[in-house]
């Protein structure tokens, strides 16, 4: 993470972002064990 992010970490923008990235995380896991993607 970088120290001064442009989108300040306390706002309900950046947990909306956040929120995003880390279910698009949980999807590539899935693709990786079901399909065997790399």
């Amino acid at each position: 993470m970088r120290r001064f992010p442009s989108i300040p970490r306390a706002t309900m923008q950046f947990e909306r972002l956040y929120d995003g990235r880390t279910s698009v995380e949980r999807v590539n896991g899935r693709l990786k064990i079901f399909w065997g993607i790399d």
